[in-house]
């Protein structure tokens, strides 16, 4: 290698690890791998340090020209800072170094936090095969085991996984109108039921117009009710009375005047105590019925509910 040509030259000489390249011009001409890699460590503002550049000591004076921009750039790839172009695609023997000491770092990391994961695996599998559950502690200090069950004054109480769960314990009453609780008692009574009458402790009925029965423990009994009448204008003797109604009528209502329900192709036509529809001619008539089933009519007797005509 020859520099004595009356030319400037950059020269690099780049450590990398064990291994040391010799850059001229920005082409590498020499390359060698050390027996033993360099310590690099040194600081520069250490006091200790002495660094010879074209001369091996204070004695030997190997170079002799003229140098020019000298420069000590440390990190990876610092010889680009003199060479831009030069190809980095190939690492050097260093950064191959660091980058094998950093998969070997990383593949201990990643044996650690398999070991760490087998062990929580280990750890789940057991909570999953145990029944974990939580007691409950009462506010005098006594403590419930999950699912015990015990009685609180008129209140029957449950530990659910450490919540207090407390509802009253009482059987589901069959009558209209249960008997609160008597001192000393937790839960409401029902009162004997009426089976003449078909009715329960408490339940009414009405089993034709203006009479009203009714069951209390066990006794039943019925009356006739005082409906607020109407007044009526006629005489006494034109006056009749139907036995499904509370309340007189007039004979010869005209109640198809008084307002109807009848479809817009029937006429209406009064009766004697209310009024019907009646399909006109060429139109057939389409009834509706409902089967009442309440304890008047316990044998499900048929009521209408509509008349439509159709042509």
């Amino acid at each position: 290698m020859r520099l004595a040509d009356d030319s400037w030259h950059r020269l690099g000489i780049v450590i990398s690890g064990d291994q040391i390249d010799i850059l001229l011009d920005c082409r590498r001409i020499y390359s060698r791998v050390l027996r033993r890699e360099l310590d690099t460590s040194f600081s520069p503002f250490s006091e200790d340090l002495t660094l010879w550049i074209g001369q091996r000591n204070p004695n030997d004076f190997l170079f002799k020209g003229y140098l020019q921009g000298a420069r000590i750039v440390g990190g990876e790839y610092g010889y680009l800072e003199q060479c831009p172009s030069l190809d980095t695609a190939c690492p050097t023997c260093g950064q191959f170094s660091a980058l094998e000491n950093t998969v070997n770092h990383l593949l201990t990391q990643v044996e650690e936090l398999t070991s760490k994961l087998n062990q929580a695996h280990h750890r789940i599998s057991q909570l999953e095969e145990c029944e974990c559950s939580k007691n409950c502690v009462l506010a005098g200090g006594s403590v419930k085991r999950n699912q015990e069950s015990w009685l609180d004054g008129c209140d029957n109480c449950i530990c659910n996984n450490g919540i207090v769960s407390c509802a009253p314990e009482c059987p589901e009453l069959q009558c209209a109108s249960p008997i609160p609780p008597s001192p000393g008692s937790c839960c409401p009574t029902c009162g004997a039921s009426c089976p003449l009458f078909n009715l329960t402790h408490g339940e009414v009925s009405f089993p034709k117009p203006c009479h009203r029965c009714q069951c209390v423990d066990g006794v039943g009994s019925c009356r006739r009710l005082k409906n607020d009448c109407p007044p009526l204008h006629c005489d006494p003797s034109q006056q009749i009375h139907d036995d499904n109604q509370c309340c007189p009528v007039c004979k010869g209502t005209d109640w198809c005047s008084l307002g109807h329900d009848c479809d817009e192709f029937a006429d209406c036509v009064s009766d004697l105590f209310t009024h019907s529809c009646h399909c006109k001619p060429g139109y057939q008539c389409l009834t509706t019925f409902k089967q009442d089933f309440s304890r008047k009519n316990a044998q499900g007797k048929m009521i209408l509910l509509s008349i439509h005509c159709r042509y």
